[in-house]
């Protein structure tokens, strides 16, 4: 939610100065999406 927040801030109200860090929030959200796929269902990664 974090990640979806800076981007709709960055496009709609005002620049982010850091844009380095909504992508890193972004990446780090997508991460934590697979991961936790992959722990969910062991089977895919066989």
């Amino acid at each position: 939610m974090i990640p979806d927040s800076f981007l709709a801030w960055n496009k709609f109200i005002a620049k982010v100065p850091q844009e380095r860090t909504v992508m890193a929030t972004y990446y780090a959200a997508q991460f934590c999406i697979a991961r936790s796929l992959l722990a969910a269902s062991p089977s895919i990664t066989s």
